[in-house]
């Protein structure tokens, strides 16, 4: 449970990254901006692995602050904790094969995450547990 002042401090800096939703609110709250992507793609990694054949997730949206006029969506599978990590390296300007870096310099990252291509655009990119994505 957060304490007032983290509260305080954490509702400041979705103001700053005009973070959306942003749990203000009764029709502002993230269990309201579910989505279904299936995944179809000849790479059957994800499938094997997860037993699925689509993601079931929460979204949501940032800006930059020097970048109010650009949004960053970022989506997190809720049922199984996989984190698309794609947008908050775009959002510090690296390269797209930087994600794929970070994949090789920590051992046994590559083989907990999924590099998804094919399907649905919005779902393409680079995805991790939850843990591993908020550690890198």
């Amino acid at each position: 449970m957060l304490s007032k002042r983290e509260r305080l401090e954490l509702a400041e800096q979705h103001r700053r990254f005009k973070i959306y939703p942003n749990g203000s609110g009764e029709e502002n709250l993230i269990r309201d901006f579910v989505r279904h992507i299936p995944y179809n793609s000849e790479k059957k990694a994800f499938s094997d692995k997860t037993g699925r054949e689509a993601f079931e997730l929460f979204q949501y949206t940032f800006s930059l602050p020097h970048e109010p006029n650009k949004t960053y969506t970022v989506m997190w599978d809720y049922q199984i904790g996989l984190v698309r990590i794609t947008p908050f390296f775009k959002a510090c300007n690296y390269p797209k094969t930087q994600p794929n870096k970070v994949l090789s310099l920590n051992s046994g990252l590559r083989e907990l995450s999924f590099s998804i291509t094919g399907g649905a655009i919005a779902a393409q990119g680079y995805w991790m547990p939850y843990g591993c994505a908020r550690a890198v």
